[in-house]
């Protein structure tokens, strides 16, 4: 999360109308919606959401799509619902576009025009629908500035985007204590999503500056196969982070993405049955080396594999095949426990990636895996017992942090 205070994202615009956002535009309104919005220019054979391929879409003045019908709702409700009405929304509030003209937010590419706008664009393969400094009911003249952006992946796959430029109000007269939803849903009580700002006063007014993407003022998610992927993603891969423990009475470390096991290893540490320390995230892998739309194998994504040996309580990982083979064939003492992420083999040339570096501590046998050069050039200076291993110590390629 990026909490620097001048961090957000300026509106996507360019995009043709006064504004320049777009030639279409909401008429001023309270509660209204756009007629059906037909969206095959741009995806072609529509998009598929939670399994239902639809062709287009309403916008409603506030703040959200919605498919099968418009939605002129002004209180938020939560996203969990058996509506009947699958929503998009990047902030569901209730917003009053009457009065003329509101100040122009600060910094951004916003305009002050306090309207509605959307665009399709087939060049650039996306939908845009942006709230341009739009007020609160009643008669608002406190500005918020956001954007919701739609773009084909193909096959029926996209990727939604929320966008955040400036956020100065979080709800409207006649909600009470009803606050903005933020998120999605198939309107049928149990597939949805509300980002962690929903509904809750205090992350809403820093939401141009939280992200699930690590870049100020967006969330972005990928729905592939009609299943939004809730998972982290670097360059459309699937991404997860390293979590690194220390075991203090042997001096070895883990690594490990698993959620269930850094729990069981926190909780049974915390009650003496094990003696890690927990030290930090220290890089990204991948989750998978398939690509999301395709389902084909990337190439130079190789699976790193992991070893227990029974005799240190250490772990080893490696993607060497040849290495794989013979622990299995000729090391009793390590157990083979699978798959347990994916990286690169090779620095890719058209990604920025960093190195992970291998060491062998000579004392204990253990292996020590590292992307940080400070405590590299240390181990080289200061603990002459390790030394490093295979291509120049370098063991795979990960995304950083």
């Amino acid at each position: 999360m990026n909490n620097q205070d001048n961090a957000f994202a300026p509106l996507v615009n360019g995009l043709g109308g006064e504004a320049g956002f777009g030639e279409n535009f909401l008429y001023r309104n309270d509660d209204l919606s756009s007629d059906f919005i037909d969206i095959t220019s741009v995806f072609e054979n529509g998009i598929n959401f939670f399994g239902t391929t639809y062709q287009g879409f309403y916008i409603n003045n506030n703040g959200n799509i919605t498919f099968n019908d418009y939605l002129s709702e002004y209180t938020p409700f939560a996203l969990t619902g058996d509506t009947g009405i699958p929503i998009i929304a990047p902030f569901f509030a209730d917003v009053d576009t009457s009065v003329e003209r509101l100040s122009t937010s600060t910094g951004g590419n916003s305009t002050g025009s306090n309207l509605v706008y959307w665009d399709l664009d087939p060049a650039s393969n996306t939908v845009t629908i942006t709230w341009d400094d739009v007020g609160a009911f009643p008669e608002g003249q406190i500005p918020n500035a956001f954007q919701l952006i739609l773009k084909d992946l193909g096959r029926e796959n996209f990727q939604i985007e929320f966008r955040y430029e400036d956020i100065q109000w979080t709800v409207g007269e006649a909600s009470e204590n009803e606050y903005a939803r933020i998120g999605y849903s198939a309107a049928d009580g149990i597939n949805f999503k509300e980002i962690p700002a929903s509904g809750n006063i205090q992350q809403l007014w820093d939401l141009e500056k939280s992200s699930n993407v690590n870049q100020a003022g967006r969330y972005i998610f990928s729905v592939i196969n009609g299943i939004p992927q809730t998972g982290r993603t670097i360059n459309g891969l699937p991404v997860s982070n390293i979590h690194r423990f220390y075991q203090y009475n042997k001096g070895f470390h883990l690594y490990t993405t698993d959620t269930n096991e850094i729990q069981t290893i926190l909780d049974q540490s915390n009650t003496g049955q094990l003696n890690y320390s927990y030290e930090a995230e220290k890089y990204s892998v991948l989750t998978d080396n398939k690509d999301l739309l395709t389902g084909e194998e990337m190439p130079g994504i190789k699976p790193v594999y992991r070893f227990f040996n029974s005799q240190t309580g250490s772990h080893l990982y490696t993607m060497d095949e040849v290495e794989k083979k013979h622990i299995e064939d000729n090391l009793d003492n390590y157990n083979f426990e699978g798959i347990k992420y994916y990286a690169f083999q090779e620095k890719p040339a058209d990604m920025q990636t960093i190195p992970v570096y291998r060491m062998l501590n000579g004392q204990s046998g253990a292996h020590l895996f590292t992307v940080d050069q400070n405590e590299i050039n240390y181990i080289r200076n200061q603990l002459p017992h390790f030394s490093v291993e295979g291509n120049n110590g370098i063991a795979f390629y990960v995304f950083e942090l």
